[in-house]
Order: structure tokens, then C-alpha cells, then sequence
């Protein structure tokens, strides 16, 4: 996905979507957002950024207009049926299982009459906790607002087992912290008098399993997003496999499905064959239906893999990123490196 950020969006706008149709032959667009909201997340917002209700809605509608809307389940029985999917098919995902995912988005996909799959990270639900991330974007936001003096940047860069450090590079090193050193995130916090518990207790950053319900009731698929959200890259296989089982038979037992879905967190970049593998030896209760990535623009040898593309940046209208897409597809067939080899 690199080329693509590296191709100029407004030159890629001048070729003609027809002609990048006819070469490239796209049959599937699967577009995934985290939420769309009118209102600040200083959680959020440090770390990316989102679109609003007016600049998804405007998305909606060129999707609407140029592509099919498919059904989750038209996309499974694609699978399970070996029924081609028609051309320019798009489906829409949103992760994390946020709040203003089912409170903002979701009116808006039903007034649309547009399906789509929330992915929940069980670990979350219900605000029972607060996602690591967030606990960076909070420190990254009142770093951005007041420089909290040296002797404070000292502290912090001591817990960050670093030398003295300016600002600005305080914000870089917090900013790479990860699922492995999370916890580093409560110290700092407390350094700089942030109460996580008390966010997440008025914020309610997540849906609550009785949203989630709703969104079922109202014709939308949820799908698992592992138990704790961590980088599959930074974990042991087995670790990816205990993530991924229990998440998926957590959230279908919870929400008594009769189908499985599964997103994985962050990337999939890393992730052997043999993973797949193993979940394929399982038993069935916790085989996943179908399984999204995000490897933009890559053609899996399995046939439920489906790679995804973040379509939430507000800066990028949606139409000079499916756009870009294409030429990224139509490069990787030309160099033959469009079909992703996992070892």
C-alpha cells in the first residue's frame, strides 16, 4: 500500500475509471472505517484521523451510484457456492466495535439501505476496557496541548528507558509503543494526571453488548476482532490462533450467530499459512466463514481471505482512492506480484 501513497491522488483522478475498469476487472471494494463522528475524539484523534457524517454520506453516495452493494451473506454464499460475485461490488466494514460506529454511522447505513460488518474486540465490549491505543492518543493530546515541563519529561522518558528527549520526540517514541509494552501507558498517564478510568467510565468509547444486539436486529453482521487487539507480528502463532479462536466463539455464542467472521487487528502482515492452517484443523464452532484483511489489493490463495482498505482518511475522497487502488492492482498484475505468498 505503499505505492499507493506515493502516487500523486490528483494525477491518478485524471484517468478514466473505465478504462482502469476494463484492465483491472475489480469485483469486490471492501472500504473499513473505525467510526464516523461530528464530535472531537481526543482519544482518537492524535493517532488518525476520521471522516464526519457529511464526508461519509457523500461516500455512500458515489458508492451507490458506481458499485453493487452485496450483502455479507451474498459474499459467504460467493464462498460456500463458488458464485461469482458481480463486477464493482463493494462491501463496508468498521473495526473496534466504537460507539460512534452504531451511533453515527449506522443510521446513516440504514437510511442508505447499505449493509455491513462491525468487528468486535470482546476485551472492549461494554467498556470494560480501555484500548491501549487510546491511552496513547489521551498522552499524545495533552502533549500536544501543554508541554508538561522537563522534570516531567524526564520521568517520562525514564519509564520510556530513554535519555532526556524533547518534546517532539517524546511524542514519536510514545506514539511506537505496542501491544507488548503497553502497560508503559498507565505510567506516563499517571504522570501527566490522566485518569483512564474515569474516560473510559464517561466517554464510553465502545458499543455495549445490548448495541450490538440492536445492530443485529436491524439487518448488520458483527464479526470478531480477536480478544485483546494485539499486532499478530509481535505474537507467537499459537498466541494468533488462541486470539483469533476465542474471539470468534465469544462473540458467536454472545450474540448466538449461525455465522463466523473474522477481522484481524492492525495488519495481517506476518501471518504464516500455517495459521490458516490451523484454524482450518479446528473444529467448526470456531472455524471462521470468512476472514478480512488488509493487504490492499492482494489475491489470496484462500478463498475466504478478503483484503480490505482503510477509506476513513478525510483528506482522500473515496472515488481518487479506489482509483488508486486499481493502479496499484493493475502494477502489482504487470510485475506479477499481485497474488500474496505467505510462507
Amino acid at each position: 500500500m505503499s505505492l499507493i501513497k506515493s502516487i500523486s491522488f490528483p494525477v491518478i483522478n485524471l484517468l478514466d475509471t473505465a478504462f482502469l475498469e476494463r484492465i483491472t476487472r475489480p469485483s469486490l471494494f471492501i472500504p473499513y472505517h473505525h467510526l464516523v463522528s461530528d464530535s472531537p475524539a481526543p482519544h482518537i484523534e492524535p493517532l488518525y484521523k476520521f471522516k464526519n457524517t457529511r464526508q461519509f454520506e457523500d461516500d455512500l453516495d458515489y458508492l451507490l451510484r458506481n458499485f453493487k452493494s452485496i450483502t455479507p451473506s451474498e459474499l459467504l454464499e460467493s464462498v460456500t457456492k463458488g458464485i461469482p460475485l458481480q463486477q464493482n461490488s463493494f462491501l463496508l466494514t468498521f473495526d473496534d466495535g466504537l460507539r460512534q460506529a452504531y451511533e453515527e454511522a449506522a443510521p446513516i447505513l440504514l437510511r442508505k439501505g447499505v449493509e455491513a460488518v462491525f468487528f468486535i474486540v470482546p476485551s472492549f465490549l461494554d467498556n470494560n476496557e480501555l484500548f491501549y491505543d487510546f491511552k496513547k492518543g489521551l498522552i499524545l493530546d495533552k502533549l500536544s496541548s501543554h508541554d508538561p515541563g522537563r522534570m516531567i519529561r524526564l520521568e517520562i522518558c525514564k519509564v520510556l528507558l530513554l535519555p532526556e528527549k524533547s518534546l517532539a520526540e517524546l511524542r514519536i517514541k510514545i506514539r511506537a509503543i505496542n501491544f507488548l509494552n503497553r502497560d508503559i501507558t498507565d505510567n506516563i498517564g499517571q504522570l501527566l494526571n490522566l485518569d483512564f478510568e474515569s474516560f473510559l467510565k464517561s466517554s464510553r468509547p465502545f458499543m455495549t453488548g445490548n448495541q450490538v444486539t440492536d445492530l443485529i436486529r436491524q439487518g448488520f453482521k458483527v464479526g470478531a476482532h480477536s480478544m485483546n487487539h494485539p499486532f499478530y507480528s509481535l505474537i507467537t502463532e499459537i498466541s494468533q490462533v488462541v486470539e483469533t479462536r476465542t474471539s470468534i466463539s465469544y462473540i458467536t455464542e454472545k450474540f448466538n450467530l449461525d455465522y463466523k467472521f473474522f477481522a484481524f487487528p492492525h495488519r495481517d502482515t506476518g501471518v504464516r499459512a500455517s495459521f490458516f492452517n490451523e484454524l482450518e484443523k479446528n473444529e467448526i464452532k470456531t472455524r471462521p466463514d470468512l476472514i478480512f484483511g488488509n493487504q490492499t489489493g492482494k489475491i489470496e490463495k484462500y478463498a475466504n481471505v478478503f483484503h480490505r482498505f482503510i477509506g476513513e482518511n478525510p483528506y482522500i475522497p473515496l472515488q481518487h482512492l479506489i482509483k488508486a487502488i486499481q493502479v496499484y492492482q493493475l502494477a502489482n498484475k504487470v510485475l506479477g506480484r499481485n497474488h500474496l505468498c505467505r510462507s
